[in-house]
């Protein structure tokens, strides 16, 4: 993590602008980026990779619907909404909410319930409005 900081002070040296990482939501490497930070004193906003989000997301719907099922793409086009709107927590329950009424057993609901809890221990990194706002990435890769 010091390598990139460096590089990124290179680019920087002044710290003019505004540095965000962009993460998988991995929290070990947002410990090292929270704590490479506070080592050279500076803010570093956190944000979990939106295409990450969303292979969250479809592995979730893919317990709730048959593959194949157009409802599917309606419903995790849903969620990912709520999440760029800075509603991670509310996609979380209704994903949840989804799996229990349609009796899923556990093994079934795996990936269900394993995406309601990556965005609820995610959501502090998944304020979309205030990143997209601000002009920064929200997701890898060319979009």
């Amino acid at each position: 993590m010091t390598r990139v900081f460096d590089g990124a002070e290179r680019r920087d040296p002044e710290n003019h602008h505004c540095w965000v990482a962009l993460v998988d939501g991995d929290n070990h490497e947002i410990d090292r980026i929270n704590a490479e930070a506070g080592n050279r004193n500076l803010k570093v906003p956190v944000v979990v990779d939106l295409i990450h989000v969303m292979g969250y997301i479809w592995s979730a719907a893919w317990c709730c619907f048959a593959e194949g099922d157009q409802a599917a793409l309606v419903w995790a086009g849903a969620k990912t909404l709520a999440v760029l709107e800075g509603n991670a927590g509310d996609a979380a329950a209704g994903i949840r909410r989804r799996a229990t009424t349609a009796r899923l057993t556990k093994a079934r609901r795996k990936n269900a319930d394993a995406c309601a809890t990556y965005l609820t221990n995610e959501a502090p990194h998944l304020d979309c409005p205030t990143a997209l706002a601000a002009g920064w990435p929200i997701a890898t890769g060319i979009i």
